[in-house]
Protein backbone atom coordinates (compact mmCIF):
# COMPACT_ATOMS: atom_id res chain seq x y z
CA UNK A 1 0.00 0.00 0.00
CA UNK A 2 1.58 3.43 -0.79
CA UNK A 3 1.73 6.36 1.75
CA UNK A 4 -0.97 8.68 -0.25
CA UNK A 5 -3.47 5.34 0.13
CA UNK A 6 -2.32 5.01 4.07
CA UNK A 7 -2.86 9.14 4.17
CA UNK A 8 -6.60 8.69 3.17
CA UNK A 9 -7.53 5.81 5.25
CA UNK A 10 -6.33 7.24 8.41
CA UNK A 11 -8.79 10.89 8.52
CA UNK A 12 -11.46 8.93 7.46
CA UNK A 13 -11.13 6.12 10.08
CA UNK A 14 -10.58 8.87 12.77
CA UNK A 15 -14.26 9.86 12.59
CA UNK A 16 -16.07 6.77 12.06
CA UNK A 17 -14.32 5.04 15.43
CA UNK A 18 -15.15 7.97 17.74
CA UNK A 19 -18.64 7.70 20.03
CA UNK A 20 -21.03 10.68 20.07
CA UNK A 21 -21.42 12.32 22.98
CA UNK A 22 -24.61 14.06 25.15
CA UNK A 23 -26.30 16.65 26.55
CA UNK A 24 -25.37 20.46 24.98
CA UNK A 25 -25.85 23.52 26.86
CA UNK A 26 -29.33 24.36 26.88
CA UNK A 27 -28.53 28.17 26.31
CA UNK A 28 -24.97 29.86 24.74
CA UNK A 29 -22.75 29.37 27.46
CA UNK A 30 -20.87 33.21 28.66
CA UNK A 31 -17.55 33.57 28.35
CA UNK A 32 -15.39 33.78 31.52
CA UNK A 33 -12.62 35.53 30.20
CA UNK A 34 -10.59 37.22 27.38
CA UNK A 35 -9.84 35.35 23.76
CA UNK A 36 -6.39 33.69 24.09
CA UNK A 37 -4.37 33.04 21.01
CA UNK A 38 -3.81 29.73 20.17
CA UNK A 39 -0.78 29.16 17.49
CA UNK A 40 -1.43 25.84 15.25
CA UNK A 41 -0.16 23.84 12.42
CA UNK A 42 -1.76 21.98 9.53
CA UNK A 43 -0.21 18.55 9.43
CA UNK A 44 0.25 17.04 5.48
CA UNK A 45 -3.06 15.02 6.58
CA UNK A 46 -4.21 18.78 6.81
CA UNK A 47 -5.22 17.84 10.28
CA UNK A 48 -4.99 21.16 13.44
CA UNK A 49 -2.37 20.19 15.10
CA UNK A 50 -1.69 22.72 18.76
CA UNK A 51 0.62 22.39 21.41
CA UNK A 52 0.20 21.71 25.33
CA UNK A 53 1.39 20.99 28.28
CA UNK A 54 0.19 18.15 30.76
CA UNK A 55 0.15 18.67 34.40
CA UNK A 56 3.77 20.66 33.72
CA UNK A 57 5.30 18.26 31.65
CA UNK A 58 5.63 18.15 27.18
CA UNK A 59 4.75 20.17 25.22
CA UNK A 60 2.70 17.53 23.57
CA UNK A 61 1.00 17.35 20.18
CA UNK A 62 -2.46 17.34 19.93
CA UNK A 63 -5.11 16.92 16.56
CA UNK A 64 -7.60 19.50 17.30
CA UNK A 65 -10.77 16.77 16.43
CA UNK A 66 -14.41 18.84 16.67
CA UNK A 67 -15.76 15.15 15.86
CA UNK A 68 -14.49 13.52 18.60
CA UNK A 69 -16.06 13.27 21.81
CA UNK A 70 -13.32 13.35 24.41
CA UNK A 71 -9.76 13.53 24.95
CA UNK A 72 -7.36 10.77 24.22
CA UNK A 73 -3.85 10.63 25.30
CA UNK A 74 -1.33 7.99 25.04
CA UNK A 75 -0.08 5.76 27.36
CA UNK A 76 3.20 7.27 27.25
CA UNK A 77 1.81 10.90 27.74
CA UNK A 78 0.31 9.72 31.06
CA UNK A 79 3.61 7.51 32.30
CA UNK A 80 5.70 11.14 31.59
CA UNK A 81 2.77 12.81 33.71
CA UNK A 82 2.85 10.85 36.27
CA UNK A 83 -0.86 10.69 36.84
CA UNK A 84 -3.11 8.05 37.87
CA UNK A 85 -5.31 6.15 35.88
CA UNK A 86 -8.41 4.55 37.02
CA UNK A 87 -9.91 1.03 36.11
CA UNK A 88 -12.10 2.31 33.16
CA UNK A 89 -9.40 3.75 32.13
CA UNK A 90 -9.40 8.15 32.81
CA UNK A 91 -7.02 10.28 33.96
CA UNK A 92 -7.32 13.88 35.30
CA UNK A 93 -4.20 16.41 34.10
CA UNK A 94 -4.11 19.57 36.60
CA UNK A 95 -3.70 21.89 34.81
CA UNK A 96 -3.43 21.67 31.44
CA UNK A 97 -1.97 24.89 29.51
CA UNK A 98 -2.23 25.44 25.77
CA UNK A 99 0.41 27.42 23.78
CA UNK A 100 -0.86 30.94 23.55
CA UNK A 101 -2.13 30.84 26.95
CA UNK A 102 -5.29 29.26 26.87
CA UNK A 103 -5.34 26.70 30.51
CA UNK A 104 -8.10 24.55 32.14
CA UNK A 105 -7.22 23.92 36.01
CA UNK A 106 -7.98 20.32 35.23
CA UNK A 107 -9.38 18.37 32.69
CA UNK A 108 -10.10 14.70 31.91
CA UNK A 109 -8.65 12.38 29.66
CA UNK A 110 -9.42 8.74 27.79
CA UNK A 111 -5.92 7.61 28.26
CA UNK A 112 -5.58 4.81 25.22
CA UNK A 113 -2.85 4.09 22.55
CA UNK A 114 -5.61 4.86 19.83
CA UNK A 115 -5.43 3.10 16.57
CA UNK A 116 -5.18 6.72 14.45
CA UNK A 117 -2.51 8.15 16.64
CA UNK A 118 -0.52 4.87 16.25
CA UNK A 119 -0.96 4.66 12.60
CA UNK A 120 -0.05 8.05 12.33
CA UNK A 121 2.76 7.97 14.06
CA UNK A 122 4.46 4.57 12.27
CA UNK A 123 4.11 6.17 9.11
CA UNK A 124 5.29 9.67 10.10
CA UNK A 125 2.03 11.05 8.26
CA UNK A 126 1.59 14.86 10.37
CA UNK A 127 5.72 15.42 10.50
CA UNK A 128 6.11 15.13 14.34
CA UNK A 129 5.07 12.93 16.82
CA UNK A 130 1.70 12.95 17.84
CA UNK A 131 0.33 12.48 21.69
CA UNK A 132 -3.34 12.40 21.36
CA UNK A 133 -6.81 14.38 20.58
CA UNK A 134 -8.59 17.24 22.03
CA UNK A 135 -12.11 16.35 21.68
CA UNK A 136 -15.04 17.60 22.73
CA UNK A 137 -14.74 17.64 26.31
CA UNK A 138 -12.12 19.90 26.32
CA UNK A 139 -13.21 22.29 23.07
CA UNK A 140 -16.62 22.79 24.13
CA UNK A 141 -15.30 24.96 27.06
CA UNK A 142 -14.40 27.33 24.44
CA UNK A 143 -15.53 29.63 21.68
CA UNK A 144 -13.08 28.77 19.44
CA UNK A 145 -12.70 30.71 15.95
CA UNK A 146 -11.21 29.09 13.07
CA UNK A 147 -9.78 31.21 10.26
CA UNK A 148 -6.87 28.71 8.19
CA UNK A 149 -5.56 31.87 6.74
CA UNK A 150 -3.88 32.80 9.63
CA UNK A 151 -0.95 30.91 12.20
CA UNK A 152 -3.50 31.16 15.56
CA UNK A 153 -6.80 30.34 16.43
CA UNK A 154 -9.06 32.42 19.10
CA UNK A 155 -10.24 30.59 22.04
CA UNK A 156 -12.26 32.10 24.15
CA UNK A 157 -13.31 30.20 27.70
CA UNK A 158 -16.74 29.73 28.62
CA UNK A 159 -19.20 28.88 31.69
CA UNK A 160 -19.60 25.30 30.58
CA UNK A 161 -18.13 21.90 31.66
CA UNK A 162 -19.58 19.59 28.89
CA UNK A 163 -20.35 16.16 29.91
CA UNK A 164 -17.97 12.99 29.52
CA UNK A 165 -19.08 10.41 27.12
CA UNK A 166 -21.41 7.59 27.51
CA UNK A 167 -19.12 4.38 26.25
CA UNK A 168 -20.22 1.82 23.95
CA UNK A 169 -18.61 -1.40 23.68
CA UNK A 170 -18.62 -2.46 27.50
CA UNK A 171 -15.95 0.82 27.66
CA UNK A 172 -14.13 0.13 24.63
CA UNK A 173 -13.96 3.17 22.15
CA UNK A 174 -12.21 1.86 18.94
CA UNK A 175 -14.48 -1.17 17.01
CA UNK A 176 -12.62 -4.29 16.86
CA UNK A 177 -12.13 -3.77 13.17
CA UNK A 178 -10.83 -0.77 13.05
CA UNK A 179 -8.52 -1.30 15.84
CA UNK A 180 -7.00 -4.12 13.86
CA UNK A 181 -6.77 -1.78 10.78
CA UNK A 182 -4.97 0.08 13.04
CA UNK A 183 -1.99 -2.53 13.17
CA UNK A 184 -1.93 -3.33 9.54
CA UNK A 185 -0.90 0.74 9.71
CA UNK A 186 1.44 0.36 12.38
CA UNK A 187 3.10 -2.47 10.47
CA UNK A 188 3.49 -0.66 7.12
CA UNK A 189 5.28 2.02 9.52
CA UNK A 190 7.95 -0.78 10.70
CA UNK A 191 8.79 -0.94 6.75
CA UNK A 192 10.05 3.24 6.74
CA UNK A 193 12.45 3.35 9.92
CA UNK A 194 12.14 4.74 13.13
CA UNK A 195 9.73 6.70 14.75
CA UNK A 196 9.33 10.59 14.13
CA UNK A 197 11.50 13.08 16.37
CA UNK A 198 10.31 14.11 19.60
CA UNK A 199 9.23 17.42 19.94
CA UNK A 200 11.16 20.13 21.57
CA UNK A 201 10.22 23.54 22.43
CA UNK A 202 10.68 25.92 19.63
CA UNK A 203 11.57 29.81 19.69
CA UNK A 204 8.86 32.26 20.21
CA UNK A 205 8.32 35.72 18.22
CA UNK A 206 4.72 37.23 19.31
CA UNK A 207 3.54 38.53 15.72
CA UNK A 208 0.23 37.88 13.57
CA UNK A 209 0.70 38.03 10.81
CA UNK A 210 -1.47 39.17 7.80
CA UNK A 211 -1.37 39.06 3.86
CA UNK A 212 -1.40 42.36 1.99
CA UNK A 213 -1.14 43.67 -1.69
CA UNK A 214 -2.22 41.52 -4.67
CA UNK A 215 -0.17 38.94 -6.39
CA UNK A 216 1.76 41.83 -8.58
CA UNK A 217 3.40 43.72 -5.26
CA UNK A 218 2.66 40.61 -2.55
CA UNK A 219 3.47 41.36 1.30
CA UNK A 220 3.43 40.57 4.74
CA UNK A 221 2.27 43.09 7.34
CA UNK A 222 2.45 42.95 10.72
CA UNK A 223 -1.59 42.59 12.39
CA UNK A 224 -0.64 42.14 15.74
CA UNK A 225 2.21 42.83 18.33
CA UNK A 226 1.81 40.47 21.38
CA UNK A 227 2.38 42.60 25.00
CA UNK A 228 6.07 41.77 26.31
CA UNK A 229 6.82 39.31 23.29
CA UNK A 230 10.25 39.32 21.76
CA UNK A 231 9.24 41.12 18.65
CA UNK A 232 7.57 44.02 21.66
CA UNK A 233 11.13 44.02 22.95
CA UNK A 234 12.72 44.47 19.69
CA UNK A 235 10.50 47.35 18.60
CA UNK A 236 8.22 45.70 15.72
CA UNK A 237 4.85 47.63 15.58
CA UNK A 238 1.02 46.62 14.01
CA UNK A 239 1.59 48.26 10.41
CA UNK A 240 4.84 46.86 9.49
CA UNK A 241 5.60 45.16 6.50
CA UNK A 242 8.15 42.60 6.65
CA UNK A 243 10.97 42.98 3.95
CA UNK A 244 13.86 40.25 5.15
CA UNK A 245 14.06 37.58 7.82
CA UNK A 246 16.83 35.92 8.45
CA UNK A 247 18.40 37.98 6.16
CA UNK A 248 16.42 36.16 3.44
CA UNK A 249 13.61 38.43 1.23
CA UNK A 250 10.39 37.12 2.08
CA UNK A 251 6.99 38.39 -0.40
CA UNK A 252 4.23 35.93 1.30
CA UNK A 253 3.44 34.42 5.47
CA UNK A 254 4.92 31.12 4.07
CA UNK A 255 8.17 32.45 3.38
CA UNK A 256 8.41 33.80 6.55
CA UNK A 257 6.96 30.84 8.59
CA UNK A 258 8.93 28.80 6.77
CA UNK A 259 12.54 30.68 8.46
CA UNK A 260 11.09 31.03 11.84
CA UNK A 261 10.01 27.44 12.25
CA UNK A 262 14.22 26.34 11.89
CA UNK A 263 14.24 28.96 15.01
CA UNK A 264 14.80 27.65 18.22
CA UNK A 265 14.90 29.38 22.08
CA UNK A 266 16.84 32.35 22.98
CA UNK A 267 18.15 32.69 18.82
CA UNK A 268 18.89 36.17 17.31
CA UNK A 269 17.07 36.79 13.91
CA UNK A 270 17.97 39.68 11.85
CA UNK A 271 14.49 42.11 10.27
CA UNK A 272 13.85 44.32 8.17
CA UNK A 273 10.89 46.21 7.77
CA UNK A 274 9.12 49.13 5.88
CA UNK A 275 7.21 51.48 8.26
CA UNK A 276 5.27 54.05 6.14
CA UNK A 277 8.43 55.72 3.96
CA UNK A 278 11.38 54.12 5.92
CA UNK A 279 13.31 51.52 5.94
CA UNK A 280 13.91 49.71 9.86
CA UNK A 281 16.12 47.41 10.90
CA UNK A 282 15.47 45.43 14.22
CA UNK A 283 16.96 42.14 15.50
CA UNK A 284 14.67 39.73 17.48
CA UNK A 285 15.81 37.38 20.32
CA UNK A 286 13.43 34.72 20.58
CA UNK A 287 11.46 33.67 23.56
CA UNK A 288 10.62 29.99 24.66
CA UNK A 289 7.48 28.54 22.97
CA UNK A 290 6.12 24.89 23.71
Amino acid sequence: MSRPAVRAIIPICLAAALLSVGARPQKPADPIGPPQRVPYRTSETLHMIVRAKLAGKGPFNFIVDTGAPMMFVTTDVAKKAAVEIDRNGWAKFEPMELEGGARLDRVTARVEDIFQIRGMNSLDLAGVRLDGVLGYNVLARFRMEFDLSKTAMNWTPLDFDPPLPTMLRGGASTPKELEAAGGLVQMFGAFRGGPPPKPTPRGFIGVELAAAGDAADARVEIKTVLAESPAATAGLRPGDVVTKFGGKPVATIADVLKHAEALGVDEAVAIELRRGTDDVKATIKTGRGL
